[in-house]
């Protein structure tokens, strides 16, 4: 029964690395990075042809295909979705690929996600960050993030702070439960934890997310925090584990 439950797991491993993977790949494809990278790329080839091939100011021409490749890139999603939606009508579907397309990306941006938030206590001191993120820009945080699929609350909590900070953490408890809806339309049940340090100097891992990490008095911290933070310390002061809207 063990090794059956081992596989499993196992198993399960395998399938969130791949989905991981697949996420990443997408990502890269639809990134801002690869876009300009390639941008450039094309700049430098053209002007090199036009500069052999003898054409006068082969720089400034080669800016001509260049920023025509972005441009194609920017416009390309929505010929995508004009092209798919006058092919589904032509098939006799009632359904509209434009208003399914904005229909699921409202629906996953209503959906709730979990979030896990860590404070990290080192000689009555913790771990804070100021923010660079989509939410709560110019705020100072805890290490956190989403929880993944099949992954239990300690785990992404240790893999949380090691990602964002490289540092380990030990005895990862339940702090308190709150139901954050302060940078709607993201909605989050976000799930405290608090930490002891256990190795390692906190380091700027994540530069698009955290501008940098210092540690604090509980009595003395940086502003403005992030708007979950001061739950944390009330939970900290009197026990209280429990906030909802």
């Amino acid at each position: 029964m063990e090794d059956k439950i081992k596989t499993i797991e196992q198993e399960l491993q395998s399938i969130k690395d791949r989905n991981q993977r697949v996420e990443a790949d997408k990502a890269w494809e639809t990134s801002m990075t690869r876009i300009l990278a390639i941008a450039c790329v094309t700049y430098i080839v053209a002007s090199l042809v036009l500069y052999l091939i003898g054409i006068p100011k082969p720089l400034l021409g080669a800016l001509i295909p260049a920023i025509g490749y972005y441009l194609s890139v920017q416009s390309l999603p929505m010929l995508k979705r004009r092209w798919i939606r006058n092919f589904l009508r032509s098939r006799g579907s009632r359904s509209s690929y434009s208003c399914d397309y904005s229909m699921t990306s409202m629906h996953e941006e209503q959906k709730p996600k979990v979030g896990i938030g860590v404070m990290v206590m080192k000689d009555g001191k913790v771990l804070l960050g100021k923010r660079n993120g989509s939410h709560g820009a110019g705020e100072y945080a805890w290490p956190g993030g989403h929880l993944e699929y099949m992954e239990s609350f300690e785990a992404c909590a240790k893999r949380e702070v090691m990602e964002e900070t490289g540092m380990e953490i030990r005895n990862v408890t339940f702090m308190r439960l709150m139901n954050l809806k302060e940078y709607a339309p993201k909605h989050y049940v976000d799930v405290g934890l608090v930490a002891h340090w256990q190795s390692g100097e906190p380091r700027v891992m994540e530069p698009d997310r955290i501008e940098g990490w210092d540690w604090y008095d509980l009595d003395n911290l940086p502003q403005p925090l992030f708007s979950a933070i001061p739950s944390y310390l009330e939970a900290h002061r009197t026990g209280r584990n429990f906030w909802d809207a």
